[in-house]
């Protein structure tokens, strides 16, 4: 007959500070704070429901400017990406060019820092710059 032999149980809890997992949160720290995470979540679901309602959610209009300059700023590269042709008057690989500069203008004015200094002026030069073109531009962008 074989003779089984018991293993220790394991403890239940680990060590104090353990037992919870570190979750990142998207613009935020490190935590071990479950509950808040719940909450966070709660809230990007809820957000994602009524950006699929009314294609926009309150806490896009927190900072309209940010949250614009990040979807406006990936509508152009991406539309540098695939555009088959041109407007009217405007050169191909010009056109390409003007999309993706000016993109990647609102992207960078998008993911700024809060220790920028002199280059969070000329970003945001940049990115005013690429909106005015949008504005002079807005009935040719199209793919």
């Amino acid at each position: 007959m074989v003779r089984w032999r018991r293993l220790p149980r394991r403890p239940r809890r680990p060590e104090h500070g353990t037992h919870r997992p570190l979750i990142r949160s998207p613009g935020w720290r490190w935590t071990a704070r479950p509950i808040s995470n719940l909450r966070f979540w709660g809230r990007e679901v809820g957000d994602l429901f009524s950006r699929g309602r009314w294609g926009w959610a309150v806490s896009d209009s927190w900072d309209t400017g940010h949250y614009i300059a990040g979807v406006l700023g990936e509508m152009l590269v991406s539309m540098s990406r695939d555009a088959h042709g041109a407007p009217a008057g405007h050169e191909f690989a010009d056109w390409e060019a003007d999309l993706r500069s000016h993109g990647e203008a609102l992207i960078a004015w998008y993911r700024r820092r809060d220790d920028w200094g002199a280059e969070e002026e000329a970003a945001y030069e940049k990115a005013q710059k690429a909106v005015r073109w949008v504005a002079d531009h807005l009935g040719t962008l199209w793919d």
